[in-house]
């Protein structure tokens, strides 16, 4: 995974690239909160550590980046709000929640999706990116 383009210049810098997926490892770049659960599946993974502070940016799309081969794109999102708008009939619901060290307990929902190497991301609408979170696997 590379190429990590974030359409929000006030929070851009706390956003990354990371690898190594685990839990305890800090959900976003401008907050403490911490991963409490993980799938066996994604440790070790690639993921991308965004700022809290861009749930609010209407962008579209909010964020990009690139794979070179063919993966599965994970995306953990606040369980309470469901599937996201720009998800279409590709993106499968894993049937996984997991929580987060979170003082307000979130729980969030797995979906997936097959993606063939080629420049990929998430491309929300509005304000439907709220607490999202990618893994590739």
């Amino acid at each position: 995974m590379s190429g990590l383009t974030v359409n929000d210049s006030a929070n851009a810098a706390n956003w990354s690239l990371r690898t190594n997926l685990q839990v305890g490892n800090t959900l976003y770049g401008d907050r403490t909160f911490t991963v409490a659960g993980l799938p066996a599946a994604l440790a070790g993974a690639a993921w991308i550590r965004p700022a809290n502070a861009s749930k609010s940016v209407p962008a579209n799309p909010l964020v990009t980046f690139t794979i070179s081969q063919g993966a599965t794109v994970y995306v953990a999102a606040d369980a309470r709000s469901g599937k996201r708008s720009w998800m279409d009939s590709s993106w499968v619901d894993t049937r996984r929640r997991s929580p987060t060290a979170r003082a307000d307990n979130e729980e969030v929902r797995g979906l997936r999706q097959d993606v063939p190497g080629r420049p990929g991301g998430a491309r929300p609408q509005n304000n439907d990116h709220r607490h999202v979170r990618v893994a590739v696997s």
